[in-house]
């Protein structure tokens, strides 16, 4: 179901994470990523595979009562991206996130405001987004009108990537 996030507790996210892992893996093989999942490095994402200069969650809202582009980036072929919930700090602006594949076909749109009145600001899809090689991920963050901008959030993607070992990561061979 689109759009939709719910509550963590620490089993759910534990559980929700490893089947993250085998469905971004299986869907690297097949889309040719990796030969084989031993191959691969699945690892957390980072501000950086989305297109930031640095890897520092840290998003500049220019416009208010819109959404604002906060990351932008077009994959490689050797390398796949789910993303897969959120942590929205208490003094975030932003009150929702658009995912869109290139600049017109948005895929979901998360409500996010609502967990800034949570005990512990987690949110996950029932849905997660992933993004196949090669593919144009724009990222959106709507600003209320009374925002004050420029502002800056720091809002948190949970997201793991796939890619060959040694692109990023070149783990000692066991």
């Amino acid at each position: 179901m689109a759009g939709s996030t719910f509550e963590f507790t620490a089993q759910s996210l534990e559980m929700l994470k490893e089947q993250i892992r085998a469905v971004a893996l299986q869907k690297a093989v097949e889309e040719k990523v990796v030969a084989r999942p031993e191959d691969a490095v699945v690892r957390e994402l980072l501000p950086t595979d989305l297109g930031a200069s640095e890897d520092a969650w840290e998003q500049t809202l220019n416009t208010a009562g819109d959404y604002n582009t906060i990351y932008n980036v077009d994959l490689d072929d050797k390398k796949v991206v789910t993303i897969y919930g959120v942590i929205v700090p208490n003094d975030t602006n932003a009150t929702a996130l658009k995912f869109n594949l290139g600049n017109s076909k948005v895929i979901d749109i998360w409500q996010i405001e609502k967990a800034k009145y949570l005990e512990n600001p987690v949110l996950l899809a029932d849905n997660p987004i992933y993004y196949s090689k090669s593919a144009s991920i724009k990222i959106e963050a709507f600003a209320p009108s009374e925002t004050t901008v420029p502002a800056t959030d720091k809002i948190i993607l949970l997201g793991v990537v796939v890619e060959p070992k040694g692109k990023t990561i070149s783990p000692d061979e066991q």
